[in-house]
């Protein structure tokens, strides 16, 4: 066991400056590779804290209009549900198509509100915020009028939505004497879509 221990105590005797620089060089190569590893994890970090800071600097630039954005759409979200309709409350809610009834000079034949079809619960599925309230309705008078009755659901205080249309003819095309107008008596089949609150 003596042996190998002096032949090392003789080598490093004989030669000296390069053991010693052997042993630097080891020395700088681990100081160098956990300097390296240190100098990489501080890159990291300052990459990471100037996307921070960058973020920071661009939400204080856009919060100086944050107060007026925010009551823009506080406003903006009350005008949206003043136009819907809510679903349990079917006097209401029927009496608006019986104003359109009114308004457009047509007769309503028949109408009623379908079941509302509630979506599928998944496991991350919310509640939707708003839900589509079905309706099915005949309406009858001639065609200005059931013209009329159409731009009226389409432009008036509620979303609607019409899902499908059908005109069908009562009376055979007779010509209005004053005016000169030929006119028939139709039938118009729709149904519709109010958008609603959830119930």
């Amino acid at each position: 066991m003596a042996a190998p221990r002096s032949t090392a105590l003789v080598f490093i005797k004989r030669y000296p400056i390069s053991v010693g620089c052997g042993v630097l060089c080891l020395a700088l190569a681990v100081f160098s590779y956990f300097r390296l590893d240190a100098q990489q994890n501080a890159e990291s970090e300052l990459q990471d804290r100037s996307s921070q800071a960058e973020r920071m600097i661009e939400n204080v630039k856009n919060s100086t209009q944050l107060k007026e954005q925010v009551a823009q759409m506080k406003r903006s979200i009350a005008s949206i549900e003043a136009r819907l309709v809510n679903a349990s409350d079917l006097a209401t809610n029927l009496q608006y198509f019986y104003k359109v009834e009114a308004d457009t000079k047509t007769t309503l034949n028949d109408l009623r509100q379908d079941p509302i079809v509630a979506p599928p619960k998944g496991k991350k599925q919310s509640t939707p915020l708003y839900l589509t309230v079905p309706y099915s309705l005949t309406v009858q008078g001639d065609y200005p009028h059931l013209l009329a009755f159409l731009g009226e659901l389409e432009n008036g205080p509620h979303y609607c939505v019409i899902r499908s249309a059908t005109f069908t003819a009562l009376t055979p095309m007779s010509v209005d004497a004053p005016a000169g107008i030929r006119s028939t008596e139709l039938t118009l089949a729709l149904k519709l879509d109010l958008l609603g609150l959830p119930q």
